[in-house]
């Protein structure tokens, strides 16, 4: 009967994708391949949109335990060869995934495309709605021609809350991560980087300086022995924040983020960037990199007066919650003059998607 899941052509099996939450039966059951990032959102959308949906467990090809109160089953003990396998993960896993679950025999398998965009935010059915009406207005800010049309098709992706148009444009562009692509850092900058310690940015950042300038990440996940040796690079474990003071922050990886204060998070001591820029005394600033999962906006509103000051670039992640596409290039577009925007998306969840705001005559130097 498992037979009866096989989609065939060519005489090979071909992957199932599941684009929308409709597509699934009332009361179902089902399993999420993947606790990480993806398997967690998806866990929570269909909590959301779709709570008659009974999600029996996680499936993971390394960990094992419990999430959310549901098993963690590691793939080769997994047998249920009944209910529906939804894998979310990133799309470089999507084949080893599926291989495997053939392995086991498991066949009724669909890959996730179905993404509401709110990575991290309060779900709400009628959020993009309530965004919708400023679309048109953030295309204005772009020049470029090929920055529109990356905006309109993750905005019908939004609408739509699946992937599809935008995994055909990654598919063709295939893009790697490259901050170099639009910013320009030369011997003597000053860069300031919120969220440090899971990227390679910094690397990137110290070999354009070569030895020159300085270069503060802040991060409490980063080892303060990192770069140790090297006296242009200064690890801060404190936080970025709209304004100098203690955070309660959870510490969970990539995932680490400021939180409402809770007892059973830890507190650590934040600073706002203009603050920071006083107390070290800096009389230049050329760039700020922002990933800061979700404080993006806060972190910006205490650095106004620096910016205004310095110009410098910035490039802030905009996809932790979906009402930050809209709402932080509105802000920095009212408060930036003679800036010139760019936006690009490195994975076609849009996960990982920057704005990029560059003062118009570095752009016109370069």
């Amino acid at each position: 009967m498992w037979n009866s899941y096989i989609q065939k052509k060519d005489d090979k099996i071909i992957q199932k994708y599941l684009k929308h939450l409709n597509e699934l039966n009332n009361s179902c059951k089902i399993y999420i391949y993947g606790s990480g990032t993806f398997g967690r959102c998806f866990h929570n959308s269909v909590r959301y949109y779709r709570p008659d949906i009974k999600i029996s467990g996680f499936i993971d090809t390394f960990n094992a335990g419990t999430l959310f109160d549901l098993p963690i089953i590691q793939v080769d003990e997994f047998n249920d060869h009944k209910e529906k396998v939804i894998i979310c993960a990133d799309q470089h896993h999507w084949n080893d995934m599926h291989d495997k679950l053939l392995e086991n025999n498991i066949f009724n398998i669909y890959t996730n495309y179905f993404w509401d965009f709110d990575l991290y935010g309060v779900k709400d059915k009628n959020k993009f709605k309530t965004f919708e009406k400023y679309i048109s207005a953030i295309a204005d800010i772009f020049e470029d021609e090929k920055d529109i049309t990356k905006w309109n098709l993750i905005t019908n992706s939004m609408k739509n809350q699946h992937i599809e148009l935008c995994l055909e444009y990654w598919r063709n562009i295939n893009k790697a991560f490259d901050y170099g692509e639009y910013v320009s850092i030369k011997p003597g900058d000053v860069v300031i980087n919120g969220g440090a310690a899971f990227g390679k940015e910094s690397d990137f950042f110290l070999s354009k300086i070569q030895g020159q300038g300085r270069i503060f990440n802040f991060d409490p996940n980063i080892s303060s022995s990192h770069y140790l040796d090297n006296k242009v690079i200064n690890n801060l474990s404190s936080v970025l924040w709209k304004e100098s003071s203690q955070v309660s922050f959870k510490m969970n990886g990539s995932r680490s983020m400021i939180v409402e204060a809770n007892n059973d998070e830890q507190s650590v001591p934040s600073v706002s960037i203009d603050d920071f820029v006083k107390t070290e005394s800096l009389n230049r600033l050329d760039l700020i990199k922002l990933d800061v999962e979700g404080a993006e906006p806060e972190v910006i509103g205490g650095g106004v007066e620096s910016i205004r000051k310095f110009r410098p670039q910035i490039a802030v992640s905009i996809y932790h919650k979906l009402e930050q596409f809209f709402e932080i290039p509105l802000y920095l577009n009212e408060k930036l003059s003679d800036y010139r925007f760019h936006i690009e998306f490195y994975n076609p969840y849009c996960i990982d998607t920057i704005l990029y705001a560059i003062p118009a005559k570095i752009e016109s130097n370069d």
